[in-house]
């Protein structure tokens, strides 16, 4: 049994799942303790502007590469050197371009909606250094890095979190301070990538492509139409609760939705562990066991931490949150596991993405997000606040559940053995 257990350990996989997620709880910590900070120095309204904030960032990445994040993986498996280098390059230019004409919509917010446009505008320059940053790290999670991955995105919250407290403690600044430290922190991170880190600074000459163009286009659009009914399900909540209360509800849910993101955290790294090795199997056409035995594990894994998290956060929220968001406790444990569903979901969802059904993948999450605004509307009326965060939980079930019968499907079609 030790020398099974030792041979175990000695797997690469397993060294990258293992640095992967010592990383992944130092970063968690960090960004766990600086949701109390906020919520301990700024009021619930405040809070609401940053979760309007966050709940734009969401779709801005997928906007800005227009949901081609998944081909840059696939291509670094498909592509030989060279072939990816000039990928990289078009793929770069494509974001680029994407972003200047985000930006000069952006900057005419201050005409349309003068309350929200530093927010608007804040809001499509940091998606645009997070998908920057997203380059670099699907290279080094593709070419196997964990431990240079988790340095990075450990810092990325770190660096972050003391320019927030350098900002709102030490010069007395508001919410604002929140966000312009996202910023400033990424923007800093994106040039040690790519000028010190590697060589995509070095390499990268600007190029419009109208072949290369079309294909990223032609790829992303179905997944364009999906990342919609993403943020219908993953933020529409927020603005459900502005529609119906006020910024005061919506940054009471912002916080739990922050707090919750622990799981999201556990459900990112294991797919950037698993990932890679899942593409390289299926690119020879094997690996259905392994796919269906790790789905199965990890709903096991995921729902034990979401349940262990609830039961801690019942009797340590005074130590996490002010008597202010009290109110905020039902609607984390409701989101730990809601996005334990969406870590089930995720395991099955890297063959959808490998095959490109992108059609499929569409279909299945506006099925999703349908149920998720439908649950939401119906039950405002008694749940109130609560209401949002149990369509999310209806959602990732639906969503969970359709891609299981549909992942195993796609594996029989493409003969994976």
């Amino acid at each position: 049994m030790i020398k099974k257990f030792e041979a175990l350990l000695k797997r690469k996989e397993v060294q990258q799942f293992i640095n992967y997620y010592i990383f992944t709880i130092l970063s968690a910590l960090i960004g766990f303790y600086s949701i109390p900070y906020l919520t301990s120095h700024i009021s619930p309204e405040d809070y609401g502007m940053i979760g309007i904030f966050l709940g734009i960032v969401f779709f801005m990445p997928p906007l800005l590469s227009f949901s081609a994040t998944n081909l840059q993986a696939i291509s670094i498996v498909d592509l030989s050197q060279e072939e990816y280098k000039k990928f990289r390059n078009d793929y770069i230019s494509f974001i680029i371009s994407l972003f200047a004409i985000v930006l000069v919509l952006a900057l005419l917010s201050p005409f349309i909606m003068p309350r929200y446009s530093f927010i608007i505008i804040a809001a499509v320059i940091y998606g645009f250094l997070q998908l920057l940053s997203t380059v670099h790290s699907t290279e080094l999670i593709q070419h196997g890095k964990p431990t240079m991955f988790g340095i990075l995105n450990f810092l990325s919250i770190f660096l972050a979190f003391i320019i927030t407290v350098l900002f709102i403690s030490g010069f007395n600044q508001g919410w604002h301070s929140r966000i312009i430290s996202l910023i400033l922190t990424e923007a800093l991170l994106v040039i040690v990538r790519f000028l010190f880190l590697s060589k995509i600074g070095k390499e990268f000459k600007f190029s419009v492509s109208k072949v290369e163009f079309r294909a990223l286009a032609r790829f992303g659009w179905p997944l364009m139409i999906s990342v919609v009914a993403g943020w219908i399900i993953n933020q529409s909540d927020r603005f459900i609760l502005l529609h119906f209360y006020s910024l005061k509800e919506v940054g009471i849910y912002a916080a739990a939705y922050g707090i919750s993101s622990i799981i999201v955290t556990f459900n990112q790294t294991m797919l950037k562990v698993v990932a890679p090795l899942v593409y390289r199997k299926l690119n020879k056409r094997i690996g259905r066991n392994f796919v269906i035995k790790l789905n199965l594990l990890y709903a096991l894994v995921i729902f034990s931490i979401a349940a262990l998290a609830s039961v801690t956060i019942h009797y340590c929220w005074h130590l996490l949150l002010g008597t202010r968001y009290e109110a905020s406790l039902p609607v984390i444990y409701i989101l730990c596991f809601a996005q334990a569903f969406f870590g089930v979901y995720m395991t099955l969802g890297i063959v959808v993405d490998y095959f490109k059904y992108n059609k499929l993948k569409t279909i299945v999450i506006w099925i999703c997000a349908i149920v998720s605004l439908t649950t939401s509307f119906l039950l405002i009326p008694t749940l109130k606040i609560y209401a949002p965060a149990v369509g999310t939980l209806f959602a990732f079930f639906t969503l969970s559940v359709i891609t299981y019968f549909n992942g195993r499907k796609i594996l029989n079609v493409n003969n994976v053995m």
